[in-house]
């Protein structure tokens, strides 16, 4: 069986190769030979630009994400658990016990003295404005305990790097709310809460983790029950980052169910990118273009990541005001979690350029919460 699924493979691909071969220059060098003065000159400098034409070829492959689904129904056809990226190691790829793919993040967590300095400083601030900040530690969908890897033994950083950032976070007297002890003391599966198919967690796991930072910082969590919720199903239509590696017949595509509040709500959501929309949840909070693209659909909450974005309930104007530093594990909760504030305000560190401490100190934020999961890098915990 391993025989034929080999050789139907090997003819698919010479012929993926022959017609992307053949379609590609039409479509493209003669754009690349004038874009360099055309002529002999053009034509010398283009076979010269190799990153450039590599570039080209890899992204106009004859039909890729077909392709792509064939090399990953045949890696499945024959068994493999393990798809290597020779380029980034980071972005090879393990199948999980659920069925599910997932990257294995394979580099430590290390904070300079800078950056521990920057984590001191930001916490002074907050304190001198009488501003209760914690740190929020976000677990990752591949656990050693209960959504192992199907190689066993194979190293993943990720939980050390989380515990790690765990500890420097309560040397330095942050409150703490620790997600990942918390889905085990609820007896919560890592493979029911993400995708398969990405390493970002499913919109019914992002408004739990609402509820339990709304817990965490007092606050009244009854419009984040799951009762107040109806489900928006979209079947099979959401192939994630992991899965776009290795393809639908690897790992067939996720749901992608958006709980949606029963009760009337009225928010306004700004971001960087000049985005603004008013209305309800749906219409302000949700952008449904992206389901139409498979691929990208997770940015269906707030768009996507923006160095900086704020949504503002105006059903709850006396309600408080949260900052989170963010990346893209955020953007659904923090959907979630406007339904019991006034105004949630994002800034995401790895993109913001201006400082955050300036920031905190116009806006005067009443609770800073500090939620970076441990797939961002290290570097997102300069606080400037």
């Amino acid at each position: 069986m391993k025989k034929i699924c080999s050789c139907i493979f090997v003819i698919l691909l010479a012929v993926l190769s022959v017609g992307t071969v053949i379609l590609f220059p039409a479509q493209n060098i003669a754009k690349t030979i004038s874009g360099y003065g055309g002529g002999i000159r053009g034509m010398i400098l283009t076979v010269m630009d190799t990153s450039y034409l590599t570039n080209q070829l890899n992204e106009n492959v004859l039909a890729k994400e077909r392709w792509i689904d064939l090399f990953g129904g045949f890696q499945r056809c024959i068994g493999t658990k393990f798809i290597a990226d020779a380029a980034d190691e980071e972005k090879s790829v393990c199948r999980t016990e659920n069925g599910g793919v997932s990257f294995v993040k394979t580099t430590d967590s290390f904070f300079s003295a800078e950056m521990v300095d920057s984590i001191r400083e930001l916490k002074a601030v907050c304190a001198h404005s009488a501003i209760e900040i914690r740190y929020v530690s976000i677990p990752r969908k591949y656990c050693s305990a209960d959504n192992r890897f199907d190689i066993r033994g194979l190293a993943d950083t990720t939980e050390q790097i989380a515990a790690y950032r765990k500890d420097i976070f309560a040397q330095l007297g942050f409150g703490i709310l620790d997600l990942h002890g918390a889905m085990h003391e609820q007896n919560l599966h890592h493979g029911d809460l993400y995708f398969r198919t990405d390493h970002h967690w499913k919109p019914s796991t992002a408004l739990w983790a609402s509820a339990e930072v709304a817990d965490s910082l007092g606050l009244d969590t009854a419009l984040l029950d799951a009762a107040q919720y109806t489900v928006e199903a979209h079947p099979g239509i959401f192939e994630g980052t992991e899965g776009q590696r290795v393809g639908a017949l690897f790992c067939p595509p996720d749901d992608f169910d958006i709980p949606i509040p029963v009760f009337s709500t009225d928010y306004v959501y700004v971001n960087s990118g000049d985005t603004h929309t008013e209305g309800s949840f749906s219409d302000a909070l949700l952008f449904k273009k992206h389901l139409q693209q498979r691929q990208w659909i997770y940015s269906t909450f707030l768009d996507g990541d923006f160095a900086s974005a704020q949504i503002v309930n105006r059903t709850n104007a006396d309600g408080p005001h949260i900052l989170i530093f963010k990346d893209s594990y955020t953007n659904s909760m923090a959907a979630y979690l406007a339904a019991v504030c006034g105004k949630v305000s994002l800034l995401d560190p790895r993109h913001y350029e201006e400082s955050v401490i300036a920031w905190i100190e116009k806006e005067q934020p009443d609770y800073v919460c500090i939620a970076l999961s441990p797939m961002t890098e290290d570097s997102a915990f300069l606080f400037r």
